[in-house]
């Protein structure tokens, strides 16, 4: 045996040691399983519960978002032939309450996606076109309003409960933000029979409003508030001196196109609360008015959501954390592997290398002992093995692409080390396998003797690394 010789039996003793070592971490040193961020709870889809599934949130109404969620079921593809673990698609865009639910919970959970310069204003609806009587007993409404921002409230004049507290708050707003001719602040009275323009005029005296706070009234209040602004206003069915009416205490911001981006309730009997509520009343106007191109209505977040079969959200991802994924995937699928599925054949890959490798090692065992009948049906096995293998190997392939390794150090290195031999000497192996049986069959066995010394253990040094990479990927990776 030369030199040559001698060394490509070494590297299928190597390569043996490494499948047995890497097979004996696999069995006793199994990969932990991904933390419990937090739990969903009842928020988990009635068609999902009891599987785990990987879900991403999007605006079905948003161009990016469809494009976003174009990509994910592209990964989900990969995902479910890997992991067995469902790829959802939590499209917040309709008015189904169970997405709204499955949304907030993950978001509650995993916080608003980092890095991003958006602010999200949720768009709450348009509150409509409208037109009452001003304190100068003008008209003024919408039409008036045209492309301004503007913040609503409603009250009444002879209101002797929040009234008063939330006119001074929206004093601190007018005083608060920029004198900027596309800012407006309008109170709307829902006592249009008492509060006539007259009384009104002496009320905005009272608070010493400015020409852009007005104060407007009309029978048509109501239906405003309840249509427009969604929102509780009605008179008193049992009016005492002062509470003739009920009326929310909310305050309502309304962006330049009549469309709701903010709706902040003033606890009244709350005074530390006030504070706080114009603060973010501030904040939003600011950004609408000042860097309406970073406003957005949704967030685009294209994160993924590992959730168990229990419920329990697992991970979160980055786009470009995919390998993660999957690998967190596999740990937490309560799914069983089906004998035919995508998701089966690496493992029938590994099966079959390994029934080559044995074959191989029986076929050498059987010509040293110059049995060459059971040499040739041994030899012959181990050659539909491989072929079989590589069937398998294509086919999932194809439909999964290449799955990235994801461990690390030192395994990291070992790993493409083996993988570069593995697949260099797997080129190689398929001719010469197909040559020396060739000559066997043809009966020249002198050439088959000569080439056989090298493409055994070549074979065998495939066949062995093909089961140690299956280890590494999939076990350890």
């Amino acid at each position: 045996m030369n030199p040559l010789q001698k060394l490509s039996w070494g590297l299928v003793l190597f390569a043996g040691l490494a499948t047995a070592a890497a097979g004996i971490a696999a069995l006793v040193s199994p990969a932990p399983e991904p933390p419990v961020l937090g739990d969903l709870a009842n928020a988990v889809p009635a068609s999902l519960r009891g599987q785990a599934w990987a879900g991403q949130v999007v605006n079905g109404s948003c161009g990016r978002c469809v494009n976003q969620s174009g990509t994910f079921k592209l990964l989900g593809g990969k995902l479910a032939s890997e992991s067995g673990v469902e790829a959802q698609v939590i499209d917040t865009s309709g008015s189904g309450e169970e997405a709204q639910m499955v949304s907030a919970g993950l978001l509650g959970i995993a916080g608003p996606p980092t890095g991003s310069s958006e602010i999200v204003l949720k768009n709450l609806g348009e509150v409509g076109d409208w037109s009452f009587v001003a304190d100068d007993g003008a008209r003024y409404g919408s039409t008036d309003l045209g492309a301004r921002i503007w913040i609503a409230d409603f009250i009444f004049t002879r209101c002797a409960g929040p009234c008063p507290l939330m006119c001074e708050a929206m004093k601190t707003l007018v005083k608060r933000l920029p004198d900027n001719p596309r800012l407006r602040f309008v109170s709307f009275s829902v006592d249009p029979k008492h509060d006539t323009p007259e009384v009104l005029r002496e009320f905005r005296k009272q608070w010493d409003a400015p020409e852009r706070w007005k104060f407007v009234t009309a029978i048509g209040v109501f239906n405003l508030a309840y249509d427009g602004f969604k929102l509780l206003a009605r008179p008193n069915p049992e009016p005492t001196p002062g509470s003739e009416f009920i009326h929310s205490t909310r305050f309502t911001l309304v962006d330049g196109r009549g469309r709701m981006r903010g709706a902040y309730v003033y606890d009244y009997e709350n005074p530390e609360s006030v504070g706080p509520l114009v603060d973010a009343i501030v904040r939003d106007a600011r950004a609408l008015l000042e860097t309406p191109e970073r406003v957005v209505d949704h967030a685009h977040d294209a994160r993924v959501h590992l959730v168990d079969g229990r419920g329990r959200v697992r991970g979160v991802y980055a786009p470009d954390r995919e390998q993660e994924l999957i690998r967190d995937a596999r740990r937490v699928a309560v799914t069983a592997d089906r004998l035919l599925s995508v998701r089966s054949l690496p493992k029938l890959n590994a099966a079959l290398n390994g029934t080559s490798f044995l074959f191989l090692s029986m076929g050498l065992a059987f010509i040293l002992k110059k049995n060459v009948a059971r040499h040739k049906a041994c030899m012959t096995t181990a050659l539909v093995a491989s072929a079989l293998f590589l069937v398998s190997y294509l086919a999932y392939h194809v439909q999964v692409g290449s799955v990235k390794y994801g461990g690390e150090g030192v395994l990291r290195v070992a790993y493409f080390g083996i993988l570069l031999t593995h697949t260099m000497l797997a080129v190689a192996v398929a001719p010469l396998a197909l040559i020396t049986v060739s000559r066997a069959w043809r009966g020249t066995f002198d050439r088959h003797v000569a080439i056989a010394r090298w493409t055994l253990p070549i074979w065998m040094y495939v066949s062995l690394t093909g089961i140690l990479v299956y280890l590494m990927l999939y076990r350890l990776g």
